[in-house]
């Protein structure tokens, strides 16, 4: 199921380290484009990760390893959550 929240904290946390404070922001408008999207309100968590990817990768700034950030956001995002003793 399409989280927001977890993609935009997880994407946040990836961009920090290259754009600082910055990153929130790149974060929000690359969310904004995804959420705007007309084609995506009954798509899967795949097609809108990806969907905020390519938005992403449009806000970063020239210079930076796109391909890894988008490689690091995808693994972390689409990694199974890991069980706590309370599901089990």
């Amino acid at each position: 199921m399409w989280n927001p929240e977890h993609v935009a904290q997880t994407a946040t946390q990836v961009l920090v380290e290259y754009l600082g404070v910055a990153a929130r922001f790149v974060v929000e408008d690359a969310m904004d484009a995804t959420a705007s999207s007309h084609a995506l309100p009954q798509a899967n968590h795949e097609a809108h990760l990806r969907s905020f990817l390519i938005n992403l990768s449009q806000q970063l700034p020239a210079g930076l390893p796109n391909e890894r950030i988008r490689q690091t956001i995808l693994e972390r995002c689409t990694a199974p959550a890991p069980i706590t003793p309370l599901q089990k």
